[in-house]
C-alpha cells in the first residue's frame, strides 16, 4: 500500500496519465484458463496414472469436452453451482509430448504435457509450478522410470561393476537440516544444492538434479529432511526418486556412489509413527536400488538432547554437538 501511494504521488507530480485500476471497471472478472493442476512427477510404465485438470465454469450447466489430440473427445457437462471445477484425464505413459484439447463454450484451449524417460541424459525440468515439475516453457513433465524389481537388482549390481565411478565433485541435495543458521553441510568439500518443498520435497530435488555437471559427481547424497511429515504426511512416491536418479546417471555413462542420508528423528512425539514408517519405506527402496544408507539419526542421538536449546525450547533439527556429529558423518561419506 505504501509503495502504491508513493507511485501515485510520483505520477501526479510528473503529470502522467494513470491506467485504470480494477476498481474503475467493476464487474469485470478475470477467469483462470484451463490448466493441469496435478500430475505424477515419476511414473512407472506398468501402471495407470491420471493428471488433474482445472476448468473455469463461466457458463454453468453448459456442454463441454476434452480429449487428447489424436484420440476421442470425452463429452462433459459443466456443473451449475460452482465457478470452478476439475477432473482427471488418463495419461499414456509412453515417451513424448501430447496435447490435451479442452473445448469450452468460450473457446478451445490446448494443454501440452511431456513424458520424459528417467534414463534420458537430460530431463528438461527447470522449476516447480504449485509444487509440480515443468520445463522451460511451463509444460508439465512426467518422468518415466523403471519399477525396481528383484530381478533388476542383479542388473544394478552389473551396472555398479561395469560403469565407471565419475570423478566430479561430490553433490549434496535436499534439506540442509539447518538449525540456528547452521547446517551439517557447512564446510564440506561438496557442491550444495538445497532443494525443499513443504508438500513434495522430492519434486524440488528433481529440479536440482535435472542438470548434473560434467563430469558427474563421484558421490551424490540425498538428505530428504523431515519437512514433509511436519507439513502433514510424506508422499509415498518420494522413494521413486532413488531409482530415477540411478537411471539418469547410468544414461550419462557413469555411476556415482549414491547415498541416502536418513533424517534425524523429529522432536515432536506425534510425528514418531510417520517418521518410522517413512524411514522404513526409504530404507527398503534404497536396498532395491543400490543406494548406501547414512543414518543421521544415529549420529544426532536423542532429539530431546540434540534439539534442546533451553527449558522446553527446541530447534526443528539438531544443533550443537549433535549437528557437528552429523557433519562429521557426512564429511566421511563425501571423502570416500
Amino acid at each position: 500500500m505504501r509503495w502504491s501511494v508513493l507511485l501515485l504521488l510520483a505520477a501526479l507530480a510528473a503529470g502522467l496519465d494513470l491506467p485504470p485500476s480494477p476498481a474503475d471497471v467493476p464487474g469485470v472478472r478475470i477467469w483462470p484458463p484451463p490448466a493441469f493442476t496435478h500430475w505424477p512427477a515419476i511414473a512407472y510404465p506398468d501402471e495407470n496414472r491420471n493428471a488433474a485438470v482445472g476448468l473455469p465454469v463461466r457458463t454453468r450447466g453448459a456442454k463441454a469436452a476434452w480429449g487428447w489430440v489424436g484420440g476421442a473427445d470425452i463429452p462433459l457437462r459443466l456443473p451449475d453451482d460452482v465457478d470452478q471445477t476439475s477432473g482427471l484425464v488418463d495419461l499414456a505413459l509412453t515417451p513424448g509430448q501430447r496435447i490435451l484439447r479442452v473445448a469450452l463454450p468460450e473457446g478451445e484451449t490446448r494443454l501440452p504435457l511431456r513424458v520424459e524417460p528417467a534414463a534420458a541424459p537430460a530431463w528438461g525440468i527447470v522449476r516447480l509450478v504449485d509444487g509440480y515439475p515443468v520445463d522451460q516453457a511451463g509444460v508439465p513433465v512426467v518422468l518415466l522410470a523403471s519399477r525396481p524389481q528383484p530381478a533388476r537388482e542383479r542388473t544394478w549390481a552389473l551396472l555398479r561393476a561395469d560403469l565407471p565411478r565419475p570423478s566430479g565433485r561430490p553433490l549434496l541435495v535436499g534439506d540442509p537440516l539447518q538449525a540456528l543458521h547452521e547446517s551439517p553441510w557447512d564446510g564440506l568439500d561438496a557442491e550444495n544444492r538445497p532443494a525443499t518443498d513443504l508438500i513434495k520435497p522430492h519434486h524440488a530435488c528433481l529440479v536440482a538434479l535435472a542438470r548434473l555437471p560434467e563430469p558427474l559427481p563421484r558421490t551424490i547424497i540425498w538428505c530428504p529432511g523431515s519437512g514433509a511429515i511436519r507439513s502433514g504426511e510424506a508422499d509415498p512416491e518420494e522413494v521413486r526418486l532413488l531409482g530415477a536418479v540411478r537411471e539418469h546417471c547410468a544414461a550419462r555413462g557413469g555411476m556415482p556412489l549414491l547415498v541416502l542420508a536418513l533424517p534425524p528423528r523429529p522432536i515432536e512425539e506425534r510425528l514418531a509413527a510417520a517418521h518410522d514408517a517413512r524411514r522404513e519405506a526409504l530404507v527398503a527402496e534404497a536396498d532395491r536400488t543400490g543406494w548406501r544408507i547414512l543414518d543421521l539419526a544415529r549420529a544426532a542421538g536423542d532429539p530431546e538432547q540434540a534439539n534442546r536449546i533451553g527449558d522446553n525450547v527446541y530447534t526443528a533439527y539438531p544443533t550443537g554437538e549433535a549437528l557437528r556429529n552429523m557433519r562429521e558423518m557426512l564429511r566421511a561419506a563425501v571423502a570416500k
